[in-house]
């Protein structure tokens, strides 16, 4: 008998995966195919549309030479505040100007001084930020407007994807939600901000629920096995790791911990932050997600070993370096802000920095405080949140696959932190929602790992 089971696709911004689970939420298989951000210059970081649809399919044929059949859904999920232009043929203007872009940085500095970035936020729960699309589409104005005339369409890594899959341009409300330019409390693009900006609505994609679907036709170069099989539009990668705690254990709070880091709240209605410090994104029904993103999570760790050490060692050995270190470093502090920041603090200027270093202090004791600045920052995303002390978090992300850092923030956080075997945690909500909108009985198991303080 051929055991049932839903593939996740969780596109990020450094790797796309592609994960099947069986009915139980267990990892069956998985394969990844890698995505490249380019830098042209300082503070502009790109990545080619092509290039991730190849990586997309890449991920996928790996994935189907594993089944001799084929899966019950496919669901989903790519990162938010990527945005690029398209022609009325799908080929790309721009690249995709993806989350930690900075080149808009003055453009959120003019909204800030006009008065507009609390309005925006009130309205879109996102903050104004250069992460925003907004912010991207107005830089775009001023440096290339002729995209105003040459350009079809403007979204993100998803909604092209699902144009290369079924030739309609189609988003999710999370996703929307992540644009700067969606009301969150009509569900809907937001008309006034649309005029405000110059942008019509119909070179945006069409609104949909996460839940909405179509058949693979036979056309599309991807396996034989995955014809006539249905795709789920899905969500953002964020909304969907905090779903997937929700779903898997009904906890409302979670914590990704990657490239960058970020702690979600699933609320009911919009919970916005008076000094718009935090996001609010729709999830699905009258369901939200409230959170504080970080732009600084393990990206650290490459460029403490390459850029300060100047090692090849591995991050394994140099983790196991830091678990030697008492915590507090011996008083060496790190100041994780290498890309600014965004929240708590929504500063750009921000820069990474250690403090108090003396000669005593050697590599375990820079790792350490590089991963307690991390984690403090962290801290500081929840207090702005008011999470309480003990707080239970569903926990996804790279972090997942080292135990000494996750007990590491389950210290600085004063949080239990609860796991899956694997950390997939985003290909499990992307698999859940593709399973709960075709009517795929998939009972996830309790999580598996806990770490407390």
């Amino acid at each position: 008998m051929h055991l049932p089971y839903s593939i996740g696709i969780d596109i990020g911004t450094t790797a796309i995966k592609a994960v099947a689970f069986d009915a139980r939420g267990q990892v069956l298989h998985k394969t990844t195919a890698d995505c490249y951000t380019h830098e042209p210059q300082p503070g502009y970081r790109e990545q080619d549309p092509v290039n991730i649809w190849q990586g997309f399919v890449a991920a996928l044929q790996q994935l189907c030479t594993t089944f001799a059949h084929p899966p019950q859904v496919v669901g989903l999920s790519a990162p938010m505040h990527a945005f690029a232009a398209f022609d009325t043929a799908a080929n790309p203007l721009t690249p995709f100007l993806i989350w930690s872009d900075e080149r808009s940085v003055t453009i959120a500095e003019a909204l800030h001084r006009q008065g507009l970035a609390q309005p925006l936020y009130k309205a879109s729960g996102t903050p104004v930020h250069p992460m925003s699309p907004l912010c991207k589409w107005l830089w775009w104005q001023q440096q290339q407007p002729e995209l105003q005339d040459t350009a079809a369409q403007f979204c993100g890594v998803k909604e092209y994807l699902w144009y290369r899959l079924f030739g309609e341009w189609v988003i999710d409300t999370t996703t929307a939600s992540a644009t700067g330019l969606f009301n969150i409390h009509h569900l809907m693009w937001d008309h006034h901000l649309l005029q405000q900006f110059k942008l019509t609505q119909e070179k945006l994609p069409l609104v949909q629920p996460m839940d909405f679907c179509r058949r693979l036709p036979a056309h599309v170069a991807l396996p034989p096995l995955l014809h006539q099989v249905p795709f789920v539009l899905g969500g953002s990668d964020g909304v969907l790791a905090a779903r997937a705690g929700w779903q898997s254990s009904g906890l409302h709070c979670s914590l990704s911990v990657g490239t960058s880091a970020a702690l979600r709240r699933i609320t009911k209605g919009p919970k916005l932050h008076p000094q718009a410090q935090t996001f609010c994104y729709h999830m699905q029904e009258d369901w939200f997600v409230q959170g504080g993103p970080s732009n600084n999570g393990l990206i650290l760790l490459p460029w403490l070993r390459n850029e300060v050490l100047e090692t090849q060692t591995s991050y394994e050995q140099l983790l196991a370096a830091a678990a030697t270190v008492a915590a507090g470093s011996d008083g060496l502090l790190f100041m994780p802000y290498l890309q600014g920041e965004r929240a708590p603090h929504w500063n750009k200027k921000l820069s990474a920095q250690f403090i108090n270093q003396g000669p005593q202090q050697g590599t375990g004791h820079l790792v350490r405080a590089v991963l307690e600045g991390m984690a403090y920052n962290i801290k500081w995303i929840g207090e702005t949140m008011q999470l309480p002390p003990g707080e239970n978090l569903f926990t996804t992300g790279a972090a997942v696959q080292h135990p000494f850092l996750m007990q590491l923030l389950a210290d600085v956080l004063n949080c239990n932190l609860h796991t899956t075997a694997d950390g997939d945690g985003v290909a499990l909500g992307a698999a859940g929602i593709g399973a709960q909108a075709t009517g795929f009985s998939m009972h996830v198991q309790p999580l598996l790992h806990t770490y407390t303080p």
